[in-house]
């Protein structure tokens, strides 16, 4: 009887050979350094670039990616394009987009006003919401939630760079279900799947979406 051995595992979204990885127990040490208020929903896509779920990202889409974005809904890596359909922004206020210039390092704070890391600059430009809406809701109108809240939303300008982020304790109570995407690949490797399915939704798994899976 021959024996079969799975094939390697797909290299990682950008051509990667591993995800990405930005995180630092130190990253949050610095206090000369000037800061931008992060809110919740941006602070938790900047850990998903940390862990590496949102490679080949090393924080924040700049100027060039997110015109890439908008434009051909792809991004470019060593001379490759890669589909990449939303971008993946952190917005400021105008007072903190004058403390974002190229180069820079600035302390990432929660709401709160805790430290949790640090971005080294490489662009902040204005925000074009209209074009950013129509880009990515696919219509001019704004009568919908997506479009009120970040119409609503205060910051004016957008900002990139490559962050480093301090690991955080999850004090959810699904925290020992969530695995990221090194522990994803090795539980695929040791169990020698050839073919995984992935499916994504906007809120916790429930009965209807596993019998959409079945």
């Amino acid at each position: 009887m021959a024996l079969t051995t799975a094939p390697r595992l797909s290299y990682v979204h950008g051509g990667l050979d591993q995800p990405v990885y930005r995180f630092d127990h130190s990253a949050a040490a610095r206090t000369d350094l000037e800061s931008i208020t992060v809110q919740a929903v941006h602070r938790t896509i900047l850990y998903r670039i940390a862990d590496g779920t949102l490679s080949p990202l090393t924080g924040p889409m700049g100027i060039s990616d997110c015109e890439s974005v908008l434009d051909r809904k792809t991004i470019e890596r060593d001379g490759v394009q890669w589909a990449w359909t939303i971008p993946i922004i952190l917005p400021v206020t105008d007072g903190e987009a004058q403390n974002c210039t190229p180069g820079a390092t600035v302390l990432l704070k929660d709401e709160q006003g805790e430290p949790f890391g640090t971005l080294m600059v490489s662009s902040c430009f204005d925000w074009d919401k209209p074009r950013f809406l129509a880009a990515v809701y696919g219509t001019e109108r704004t009568d919908h939630e997506g479009a009120r809240r970040f119409l609503a939303d205060t910051p004016t300008h957008l900002v990139g760079g490559n962050i480093q982020l301090i690991p955080t304790l999850d004090n959810r109570v699904f925290a020992d279900r969530i695995m990221g995407p090194s522990q994803t690949r090795k539980m695929i490797e040791d169990n020698g799947w050839e073919q995984t399915v992935a499916m994504q939704v906007d809120r916790p798994m429930q009965r209807s979406h596993e019998y959409s899976l079945v």
